[in-house]
C-alpha cells in the first residue's frame, strides 16, 4: 500500500535533511508547529543511508484461530482508559490490563500466557498481539516489547506483536548516546508490526525527541521520510489527557477502535472479532487514513513567497 503523497513529502524531507545534517536532537515549542514544524522536524527525520525506502506491507496471514489480544500498558487507571476499554469491549476485542499496570516484565508475560491459554469463549491468539501504550509510561514500553515478541525473536514461542498503538505519546525508538549527545538510531520496524499513534499538538511533548521518548510530530515525519504508512493523528486537542473533540478526531476512544481495525484488518488481513455491540457489521468501521499527521503538517507548511500585489 503506497501513498504517493507521502513519497513526494519524503523527497522534500530528504532534500531538507541533506542541507540541515543528520543525527541531531532538538526540541521546539508546539506553538511554532504551524510554520516551523516542517523545517525543524526534518532534522529528527534524518536517518542517513537507512532512508532508502519503506518496507513492503507484511503478507496477510490466514485468519487467526482466536481473537487478537489487546494489551493496555501505562496510564490504565484513568477515566480515559476506562472509556477506551468500554469501546474496545463493544467492538468485540479481547483485552488485558496487567494487574500491576504492566511494569513488571515477567508478570506481564505470565498474564499474557494465561490469557492466551484460556479456553473458549475467552480464547485469544498469541500470534496476534496488539500493544496499546497509554501516556508516556505506556509508550516507552511498546517498541522494546514489539521487538522481543516476534516469531523470529527469542521471545515465547508463537507470540507475535502485530501492531502497536499509542495515545498521548509517540514511542521511544532505539537510540544511543555518543559523547553525551542523544541520537536516534532507528524507528519501529513497520515490516514486522504496524504502528498507530495519536497526540495533541498542544502537548509540549508532541514535538520533542529525546531519551524519554519521541512525540507524534517528529515520528510522523521520520516514518514519512521512509515512505512507511502508519496511522497517525495530531489534532489540536488541548493539554495531554484533555482529549478535546476536534473535527478530525471527535472521540479518542472511537479513534482507537478505528485504528485497531485499520491496522489489523486492513494492513494485517485479520478477520474482525465476533460479538460486537458497537456496530452490526464491523467491516464497515471507518478506515483511518495513513500518515494523517504528516499531511496536516504539510497543509500548514508555508507556501512559496508570492510577488507583491500590483498597485
Amino acid at each position: 500500500m503506497t501513498n504517493n503523497h507521502v513519497i513526494t513529502q519524503a523527497n522534500q524531507v530528504a532534500n531538507l535533511t541533506k542541507r540541515l545534517g543528520s543525527g541531531l536532537a532538538f526540541s521546539f515549542s508546539t506553538t511554532q508547529a504551524g510554520r516551523l514544524a516542517w523545517r525543524l522536524l526534518a532534522v529528527v527525520a534524518a536517518c542517513g543511508s537507512g532512508c532508502g525506502g519503506g518496507a513492503d506491507p507484511p503478507a496477510h496471514d490466514s485468519v487467526a484461530a482466536g481473537r487478537p489480544l489487546l494489551i493496555l500498558l501505562g496510564d490504565v487507571a484513568t477515566p480515559a482508559a476506562a472509556a477506551h476499554v468500554r469501546a474496545l469491549t463493544a467492538a468485540g476485542h479481547a483485552w488485558l490490563i496487567p494487574a500491576d499496570g504492566g511494569q513488571d516484565f515477567d508478570a506481564l508475560g505470565q498474564a499474557i500466557a494465561a490469557r492466551c491459554a484460556a479456553p473458549d469463549p475467552g480464547r485469544v491468539d498469541c500470534g496476534a498481539l496488539v500493544l496499546i501504550g497509554l501516556g508516556a509510561s505506556g509508550a516507552a514500553r511498546v517498541d522494546p516489547l514489539a521487538r522481543a515478541w516476534q516469531a523470529d525473536a527469542q521471545g515465547p514461542a508463537g507470540w507475535r506483536v502485530r501492531a502497536v498503538v499509542t495515545l498521548d505519546a509517540g514511542y521511544t525508538p532505539p537510540f544511543r548516546v555518543m559523547d553525551g549527545v542523544w541520537q536516534r538510531t532507528g524507528l519501529a520496524d513497520t515490516g514486522r508490526w504496524q504502528v498507530g499513534m495519536i497526540q495533541s499538538r498542544d502537548d509540549p511533548r508532541a514535538g520533542l525527541c529525546d531519551a524519554s521518548g519521541c512525540g507524534v510530530l517528529p515520528l510522523s515525519v521520520a516514518h514519512g521520510a521512509r515512505s512507511q504508512p502508519i496511522v497517525s493523528a495530531c489534532p489540536r486537542a488541548g493539554a495531554a489527557g484533555e482529549h478535546r473533540p476536534t473535527a478530525d478526531v471527535p472521540d479518542w476512544s472511537a479513534w482507537l477502535v478505528a485504528a485497531v481495525h485499520t491496522l489489523l484488518q486492513v494492513r494485517e488481513g485479520l478477520a474482525p472479532p465476533a460479538g460486537s455491540t458497537l456496530t452490526p457489521n464491523l467491516p464497515t468501521l471507518p478506515t483511518l487514513p495513513f500518515n494523517a499527521c504528516l499531511d496536516a503538517l504539510e497543509r500548514e507548511r508555508p507556501g512559496a513567497p508570492q510577488p507583491p500585489p500590483l498597485r
